[in-house]
């Protein structure tokens, strides 16, 4: 378990994007008036840059096994990890509550249960009975329990709500899905489902979305208890703010169908290979890949054909859509883009002949005969000279059949923006492999940070100086490596930047500032942090930021939060230039209150356990030692789990706040980390659809 370096919240390490911020025939209507009988979990869906899915049928067996709980052992450094992030969807958090006030509540989990604490009022209330059943009942390893569930809860945004799920097998194929109402403890919890995967609450608590085990999709209506079938053979979806529009795909044939409340459900293409959609306040866009065709389909409109020939779809918004175009002029072979230094030589080299001993019954006299021998060593010195110049000629001519059979791309294609009105191309000879696409949904400007090469300016690699393919093949990628070049786009405007050998690219919330790592100079290898202003089209010039940085933890709001002087996991931690604490623990948790600035991290890590701090804009103050987890609650209080028992895996909760701190409860097994009801992470207004090919 680590969690994401942007938002705090826990990530499968098999996962590619972070779900909580940001890392895939019409239905027959039915109104079954019988209570449901099913049961969800929102981590799967619950972003929805639901995890990118084929149709393959083998996936969905994947999806199932998602829900069989780790093995492993409590490990303090799986609690949490800044990850150094160079790929970034960055996605706005928009609170659904009125003035942003969110009650300050807690869940945890103890007994094997979990538990509900109101920090307004004095009581503690247990929310789940039975949570599970079968072999888990018996398993201890509590925190990985917690870890898992957690994914699976929500409470709504008013806090009125708590969906969960209850009587969880290791054997069931999904969950069973419940809710309950938070203020009034005596009232039976409503059971929505079973056997299901994956579940989206809309941001008025009116309506959940849900998918089973099965492939069918759902919508369940909180008020009348009644759940109405969308469709079946449903691989992903994505749901509007109100739940009154789903998008989502089927798994055999991979079609994409719109779904109204109204109208039901609308079959918008076939086949598709790539999807990218953007749900807006009043219309839904839809962009998708078909046999190399891009199509853009608004929502009451014929769908647009924007561009043919293209390889993959790498971002979108409002603005426009960036892709690639394949370029097939620039494919290859590695023997193309060698130098051959040595292919007229070698072309008129033949096998040497070797020279004869000669024979003394040949020749008259001794003298004549030594004379002889004498030629011939000279002679076989030569031959031998020649033979060894032959045998490496033979091997690049085998060298010269292997790298005819390699293929090689000068970059991945053409990167081209289309705003729907006309495509312009942004590069022709690009790589996405390091930096792939920065862009925020929320921004009124489509941004790009790329990596393509000055094939001008690429050393040339003669084939005679490699050893074999490996060789060679390593010499050519440091020689591209050498011409490689950084460039950032915003729309079809393109600039690019003065860099040597950059990295962690990352945008601020706003995205009016790019950061990045780069060498400070061609004879100054150190790390040095830099920013550039985007302003509409404008990109600014590179502004040192700070120097000898070691890596970039996550920008928080417009500023910067980074490292230096870091040694494996542990580093100074700076905000923006200003020194926050030395020897903080860099893998492990560090969260932030947006409306206090307060920022909390560790230190003195050890094996289990770590020093909690709080930064508070002037100085960091010490909250506890021996702190295993924390969750930062909305009015800048924390509450923290400390001195972990290994024997128990269970600790004490306790209360941090301004200052003053309590205890909450005894032998708690860990602190459930949660969203505060419809926030952007369970519909993030987007829908991301990859495809993959054999």
């Amino acid at each position: 378990m680590s969690f994401c370096p942007n938002c705090g919240k826990p990530t499968d390490e098999n996962m590619k994007f972070c779900a909580s911020c940001g890392a895939t025939l019409l239905p027959v209507q039915e109104s079954e008036t019988d209570g449901p009988a099913g049961a969800s979990t929102p981590q799967e869906i619950s972003g929805a840059a639901v995890t990118p899915t084929s149709a393959d049928p083998g996936v969905k067996e994947k999806k199932q096994k998602q829900f069989k709980l780790s093995k492993k052992s409590l490990m303090f450094g799986g609690i949490g990890a800044a990850v150094i992030a160079v790929v970034l969807v960055a996605v706005m958090l928009i609170s659904s509550l009125v003035g942003d006030k969110r009650p300050n509540y807690l869940l945890y989990f103890k007994d094997s249960e979990i538990f509900y604490k109101d920090f307004s009022k004095n009581d503690v209330q247990q929310m789940s009975t039975g949570l599970f059943t079968g072999d888990l009942e018996d398993d201890e390893n509590y925190y990985d329990m917690s870890m898992f569930l957690e994914d699976y809860c929500l409470l709504s945004g008013d806090g009125s709500l708590f969906f969960y799920p209850d009587d969880f097998n290791e054997s069931d194929d999904g969950m069973n899905l419940y809710y309950r109402y938070v203020n009034k403890p005596n009232k039976e919890p409503v059971k929505i489902d079973s056997e299901v995967v994956n579940y989206i609450v809309d941001e008025n608590t009116k309506y959940v979305i849900y998918r089973c085990d099965n492939g069918s999709l759902y919508q369940y209506d909180i008020q009348s208890a009644q759940k109405n079938k969308i469709d079946s053979d449903v691989s992903t979806y994505q749901i509007s703010r109100d739940a009154t529009k789903i998008i989502y795909l089927t798994y055999e044939d991979n079609n994409v169908f719109l779904w109204n409340s109204e109208k039901g459900s609308e079959l918008i293409a076939e086949a598709i290979e790539n999807l990218y959609c953007i749900f807006n306040e009043d219309t839904v866009v839809i962009y998708y890949e078909k046999d190399g065709t891009l199509y853009k389909n608004t929502e009451g409109k014929d769908a647009q054909q924007l561009a043919s020939d293209i390889s993959d779809i790498l971002t979108a918004n409002n603005a426009g859509i960036y892709y690639i175009k394949s370029n097939s002029e620039t494919g290859g072979t590695l023997l193309d883009v060698v130098n051959d230094d040595m292919k007229e030589s070698d072309a008129a080299m033949t096998e040497p002949v070797a020279p004869s001993y000669p024979n003394s019954y040949m020749y008259s006299t001794l003298e004549e005969y030594l004379a002889a021998c004498d030629q011939y060593d000279a002679d076989w010195e030569k031959y031998q000279t020649a033979y060894t110049a032959y045998n490496e000629k033979l091997y690049r001519d085998s060298l010269r059949e292997e790298l005819a059979d390699e293929s090689f791309y000068e970059g991945q294609g053409t990167i081209c923006f289309n705003d729907g009105s006309a495509e312009k191309i942004i590069s022709t000879s690009s790589s996405l492999s390091t930096y792939d696409a920065l862009l925020a949904n929320s921004y009124d400007q489509a941004i790009l940070v790329f990596q393509s090469y000055d094939l001008e300016a690429v050393p040339s690699v003669n084939l005679s100086e490699a050893s074999d393919l490996y060789e060679l093949r390593s010499m050519l990628y440091d020689a591209y490596d050498e011409a490689k070049q950084v460039g950032v786009a915003v729309g079809g405007s393109v600039t690019m930047l003065p860099v040597e050998d950059s990295r962690n690219y990352v945008l601020s919330e706003d995205g009016s500032v790019l950061y990045y790592i780069d060498q400070a100079s061609e004879d100054d290898e150190t790390d040095s942090l830099y920013k550039v202003t985007l302003s509409g089209s404008t990109v600014g010039s590179p502004e040192l930021v700070d120097s000898e940085v070691s890596g970039i933890v996550r920008t928080i709001g417009n500023e910067i939060l980074y490292s230096k002087d870091a040694d494996g996991a542990t580093g100074d931690l700076y905000l923006s230039g200003k020194l926050i604490d030395y020897d903080c623990a860099l893998d492990l948790q560090i969260s932030e209150d947006e409306e206090s600035g307060c920022l909390l991290y560790y230190t003195d890590a050890e094996e289990i356990g770590a020093t909690l701090n709080m930064y508070n804009g002037k100085e960091s103050v010490k909250i506890a030692d021996d702190v295993i987890q924390y969750f930062l609650l909305p009015d800048g209080s924390v509450a923290y789990l400390y001195d972990f028992r290994e024997s128990s895996q269970s600790g004490e909760l306790h209360y941090y706040n301004n200052g003053k701190d309590e205890k909450i409860d005894d032998d708690v097994q860990a602190i459930m980390t949660f969203d505060y009801g419809s926030s952007d992470y369970l519909y993030r207004d987007k829908l991301i659809y990859r495809g993959y090919s054999d």
